[in-house]
């Protein structure tokens, strides 16, 4: 085979003319192909032409192959109009570089304002809903039925017992709803989450957990109170209809106090009359009475048996022939009179402690008695019905010395009298409603109607009063401390000596020793005459 160089060369092929090539998919076998077929498989431009706008330079006068040159000759023809509301440069077929200038937007209105849209009829409108202003963390609200506003709600960062943020109603507001669930602690104004059987109560300012109050008034909680309850004293249960029902298992206590038993009132179907079935009087032992297992029949009573037993069993029992008494020691009956015989404390408020110096109480006898006080006699009812450990008084008379509690060597005589009188001690009051000036005061002797005296003092007369170490005789007499005021109305300054009064005045005598005016004082029987002087 010729070397390649040696072969002739052909200045122009022809695509059909045949070119020597090594085939790679068959073992670099030497075979020919065409210009052709070499053409498609490098995918070339078979050539180029120009378009409307384009233009297209190379070899020869085209269609072009080979190293060509496109250019853009510019827009042959543009036109534009602009509508209502958008201006800008109008075209009619333009060439070249067209321009619509710059676009301006205009609205009916021509205002353009915070919250406003530009409408699609070109008009700038207020935006309708949730529009407004309002407070960083602030929950909002419709303040109006298209505008919003600040809540009384807000979003606080973490803060004293709370860990993370939390919502806080603020002012007056409050919180309404049918259905709440609070699943962890609930905490009041003074951040307090309470402690176990606590209430949730309001001050008038805030809420606050408190120990549960005592029952007694409306809407308060009654409550075990180890052992009591803690409501008040006098607690009532009421309800209407014949099912209405109280139930108490094994015990009901009625206690008494106060020198009053304890009392268990049963009413009648009307609610208007009742029976008491009252506890037993001070200083009587402890008993029990068991009621029988079925009711009795007609004139039987109830009563103990012969051998009541531990229990004091009551059984049904016909009542003995005849009316037969039983009488206590000291009152006997015989023919259907009935003899006080030597003892009187077997008489309804009456007592009697025998022996020697005894008390004698009559008409009503203090419960709050200490001991056996001795020399004491009480006549009248209230008459020293809070006696204590008193002793050696006379006390006669309704309410007679009522407050009197440990006094001694006292004498009262009198309704009402020395009302004030508790501690004190040798006292002679006489008179309705007489009385000392304080509770504790001793050695004062006070006669008449309303009179009243201070320690130490004398008074006699209606309505006479005198201080300490004072002597007022006379109807409505008045001496200071030291004084001594003798007379009707008579008038002492401390320490001084008044005798008679405007009202009733003290005969004096002129003419005695030179004119001079004298008190005349009858003494033994002679008439003396004492001589004034008027400064």
């Amino acid at each position: 085979m010729a070397i390649i160089y040696t072969y002739p060369t052909k200045a122009t092929l022809a695509t059909s003319d045949l070119i020597l090539i090594s085939d790679s998919a068959d073992g670099n076998k030497t075979k020919n192909a065409t210009v052709t077929s070499i053409k498609d498989a490098i995918d070339v431009v078979d050539s180029a032409a120009s378009g409307s706008g384009i233009s297209i330079t190379g070899q020869g006068s085209g269609p072009y192959t080979g190293a060509i040159t496109i250019a853009n000759t510019g827009v042959l023809s543009f036109s534009n109009a602009f509508g209502t509301y958008i201006t800008g440069t109008t075209n009619t077929s333009a060439t070249g570089n067209a321009s619509i200038g710059t676009l301006d937007l205009s609205a009916i209105d021509g205002v353009d304002a915070s919250n406003r849209f530009l409408s699609k009829d070109n008009v700038w409108s207020t935006v309708v809903g949730v529009v407004g202003p309002g407070t960083t963390n602030k929950i909002p609200k419709f303040a109006t039925t298209t505008t919003l506003g600040d809540s009384i709600m807000a979003e606080q960062a973490a803060a004293g017992v709370f860990a993370s943020s939390y919502i806080e109603i603020s002012g007056t507001g409050g919180l309404s709803t049918q259905d709440l669930e609070i699943n962890a602690a609930l905490w009041d104004g003074s951040a307090s989450k309470g402690t176990s059987g606590q209430l949730l109560s309001s001050t008038g300012a805030e809420i606050s957990w408190i120990a549960p109050p005592a029952a007694g008034a409306q809407g308060q909680v009654q409550y075990n109170d180890n052992p009591n309850l803690a409501g008040s004293a006098n607690m009532t249960f009421t309800d209407s209809g014949s099912t209405a029902l109280f139930q108490v298992r094994n015990i009901v206590q009625v206690r008494g106090g106060g020198g009053n038993a304890g009392v268990l009132k049963l009413w009648s179907t009307d609610d208007v009359t009742r029976v008491e079935l009252q506890g037993p009087p001070t200083g009587g032992a402890n008993y029990s009475l068991a009621m029988p297992a079925s009711v009795g029949t007609a004139n039987q009573v109830l009563k103990l048996p012969s051998t009541p037993g531990s229990t004091n069993q009551l059984v049904w029992g016909d009542a003995t022939g005849g009316v037969t008494y039983t009488f206590s020691t000291g009152l006997s009956e015989s023919g259907g009179t009935v003899t006080l015989d030597a003892s009187l404390n077997n008489l309804t408020d009456v007592s009697f402690a025998t022996g020697a110096n005894g008390s004698l109480y009559v008409g009503q006898i203090s419960s709050q008695l200490s001991g056996t006080p001795v020399g004491n006699v009480t006549l009248g009812g209230g008459a020293a019905k809070v006696a204590t450990t008193a002793y050696d008084n006379t006390l006669i008379g309704s309410d007679a010395a009522v407050a009197i509690t440990e006094g001694y060597n006292n004498v009262t005589i009198g309704s009402d009298v020395a009302a004030t009188l508790t501690t004190g001690n040798n006292n002679v009051i006489i008179g309705e409603a007489a009385n000392i000036a304080s509770a504790t005061l001793s050695s004062t002797t006070v006669i008449g109607q309303g009179a009243s005296g201070a320690a130490d003092s004398t008074v006699i007369g209606k309505g006479a009063t005198a201080s300490t170490n004072g002597t007022a005789i006379g109807s409505g007499a008045t001496a200071a401390g030291g004084g001594i005021a003798i007379g009707k109305g008579a008038t002492a300054a401390s320490n001084a000596i008044a005798v008679g009064s405007s009202s009733q005045a003290i005969t004096l005598s002129s003419g005695q020793s030179g004119g001079s005016t004298t008190l005349p004082v009858l003494i033994n029987g002679t008439q003396y005459y004492i001589q004034l002087h008027t400064p």
